[in-house]
């Protein structure tokens, strides 16, 4: 019984950070049809920046790494609900 209920639980809150996530990668994606501005995270340092879309060289602000679109990942992306399974108490 405690492993069915640790079960529901981890379906639950995978679920749960999954409809989060998803909902962050709408809002935006409003913001690239909307304003052609994409939210990166940097390839160097990681922090997060914006970026024109049609940038084909992109500057760090918070490092000064210097590259191309490719260089810096979107900050949201689809992802799977598998992404978000987690383990209660280790198991």
């Amino acid at each position: 019984m405690k492993n069915e209920i640790e079960g529901l639980l981890s379906n639950f809150i995978a679920k749960e950070k999954h409809k989060a996530w998803e909902q962050q990668y709408a809002l935006s994606q409003v913001v690239v049809e909307k304003a052609n501005i994409n939210i990166v995270t940097c390839g160097s340092c990681g922090s997060v920046m914006l970026h024109s879309c049609d940038a084909e060289k992109i500057e760090c602000p918070h490092c000064g790494f210097s590259g191309e679109p490719c260089d810096f990942p979107d900050l949201y992306h689809s992802r799977s609900l598998e992404d978000f399974e987690v383990t209660i108490n280790n198991k």
